[in-house]
């Protein structure tokens, strides 16, 4: 550890916390005094047996990460190494990650969920668009930020991958794997990553896994054959969004792109439009309360979803991501 502290002080940074931990690298909160902000810090050990794993793993990620720039993607701002380590220097989100948001908030408003999903999908979709296979997508390795914006992280198992070509690479987080991934199919991987994300967008929509199996062998059965069981729902065009996703033959399932064109957004953009006018009216009210010192109250700025609201997300602590065991086979 104290390698670790020498070689961030001699960059300017210094370890204020650790908030993450997972199978290829532990994750720090660093303050930078030059620019007087938080960074998030991924440091790989590389004096452990498993070096060449997590060497893999962080040249995968500076990888992805450098042909990447979208708002609703993790930033990268510099990496280098020492004798024993290597370090990624990240953008940091103080609000944690999606699971630790659905594990105290459970299933999210519907505004803020479809928003959420909006985001996911256009992240996505520039991933795909560069060639870049996520492989590893859950509510764990997607952040929010200090402005409550998603921002999907981690891609220490992504893949470069040719449009045209067939993957025979196995990995990410079992009750996330795509069916054709389980069976060991060769599959397009782009295919593999939609159906991570709804698995991902049932979690946040509902609260829980669509699996109730008991064992690992029931949860792969499940999951070849694809049972996916929606709870009672009033929202009927999100569940079928949610079904338009999770269809087991990956050569009917949708793309990110025909994904963000889903009537559900566009039944989101009125909402969201008439809440902006709500707003305004409401803000136009405040100032003339102001001028003519008269009392006020608008109960429109109280969110239900604390946390997922721009209004409120800032004031409120950090969550610590917890992070699934990866599979790779």
């Amino acid at each position: 550890m104290n390698d670790i502290n020498e070689t961030l002080l001699k960059k300017g940074y210094r370890i204020v916390e650790e908030i993450g931990r997972g199978g290829f690298a532990v994750v720090y909160r660093i303050f930078c005094e030059k620019y007087q902000q938080f960074f998030a810090a991924k440091i790989f050990d590389v004096g452990k047996p498993e070096t060449s794993r997590n060497l893999g793993s962080f040249t995968t990620e500076i990888s992805a990460l450098c042909k990447i720039s979208h708002p609703n993607v993790i930033s990268v701002y510099s990496h280098f190494n020492d004798l024993n380590h290597l370090y990624i220097i990240l953008e940091y989100c103080p609000n944690g990650s999606m699971l630790s948001l659905v594990e105290e908030e459970g299933a999210i408003q519907f505004h803020y969920l479809v928003s959420f999903y909006e985001q996911l999908l256009s992240a996505i979709n520039e991933c795909h668009e560069k060639n870049v296979s996520h492989q590893d997508i859950k509510p764990s390795n997607v952040l929010i930020d200090a402005y409550g914006r998603a921002k999907l992280a981690d891609f220490g198992l992504s893949k470069n991958i040719d449009m045209m070509v067939k993957s025979s690479r196995f990995c990410g987080s079992l009750p996330y794997l795509a069916p054709e991934v389980v069976l060991k199919q060769k599959h397009d991987p782009f295919k593999a990553d939609i159906w991570s994300l709804g698995i991902t967008f049932y979690v946040m929509a509902f609260g829980k896994s669509p699996w109730n199996a008991k064992s690992e062998d029931n949860l792969l059965k499940q999951i070849m054959r694809g049972d996916v069981t929606y709870p009672d729902y009033p929202n009927e065009l999100l569940v079928e969004f949610l079904k338009s996703i999770l269809i087991i033959n990956p050569d009917d399932r949708h793309s990110a792109q025909e994904l963000l064109c889903h009537p559900i957004f566009r039944v989101n953009a009125k909402k969201k439009a008439m809440m902006n006018s709500r707003v305004n009216t409401e803000l136009k009210k405040f100032a003339r309360s102001q001028t003519q010192k008269v009392p006020y109250s608008a109960n429109i700025f109280k969110s239900k979803s604390r946390r997922a609201s721009e209004e409120s997300i800032g004031k409120l602590p950090p969550l610590k991501p917890k992070h699934e065991n990866k599979i790779v086979y």
